[in-house]
């Protein structure tokens, strides 16, 4: 084993040299791993190496984060009907989605719903402190920051509902917040569903706005 380093005997031949090597050869190799990695880390980061959203009309979300838990917000069944049947000609209110609410929106807590294999947009924004915003399964994770609005693109390739939009057995996957954000930051989790078509994410999100609209109704006449 030492005979292998007789070679640089001669060079390393002091304690200074030896130390300047150690420090020298990883920072040339962290060096190396940082510029070689850039590329993957703009596809995956950046929105303008996305699909044009004219061209793929992405599932969109804008999520909020807060202590302790995730609120989601989601275009209603028609208006994102609308999108996908348009597509360029309704680019300027699929642009407008994140910063302009409306009435009918979806709200949910703590439950993300996307399906397989079409691309997702989480426009990310924290209501106080520092939040971070952790999908494993997917391979995702985005920490929100205080006063900006963050863009996380993702497609999952993989469901974890049937088409009848049933849990997979052994198929639950968690968001938990990865970053420390006070005494209830250990409960702050809430649960990716991958539905199994866009038929499937319609039924659901069907669902959820008839009984956003009963629940308001009701409140509304008592």
């Amino acid at each position: 084993m030492l005979g292998a380093f007789r070679p640089f005997a001669g060079v390393l031949d002091n304690q200074h040299k030896i130390e300047m090597a150690w420090t020298i050869v990883p920072a040339a190799i962290l060096l190396y791993i940082a510029f070689a990695q850039v590329g993957t880390w703009a596809r995956i980061k950046y929105q303008s190496r996305q699909s044009p959203m004219e061209e793929s009309i992405p599932v969109q979300v804008d999520l909020s984060a807060r202590q302790f838990e995730w609120r989601f917000r989601y275009p209603s069944s028609a208006r994102f009907q609308e999108w996908l049947t348009k597509k360029g000609d309704a680019l300027s209110d699929m642009k407008s989605f994140v910063n302009s609410p409306q009435r009918d929106d979806i709200h949910v807590v703590n439950e993300l719903h996307v399906w397989k294999d079409h691309q997702a947009l989480v426009h990310l924004s924290t209501r106080d402190v520092l939040h971070s915003f952790n999908l494993p399964q997917l391979r995702v994770k985005q920490d929100a920051l205080p006063g900006k609005q963050i863009p996380v693109w993702f497609k999952p390739i993989k469901a974890n509902l049937d088409e009848n939009n049933k849990q997979i057995p052994g198929q639950v996957w968690e968001i938990p917040c990865a970053e420390l954000c006070g005494w209830g930051h250990g409960r702050m989790i809430g649960k990716v569903f991958v539905h199994e078509s866009q038929e499937a994410y319609f039924r659901w999100l069907t669902q959820a706005e008839k009984s956003q609209f009963s629940t308001t109704t009701t409140a509304t006449a008592k």
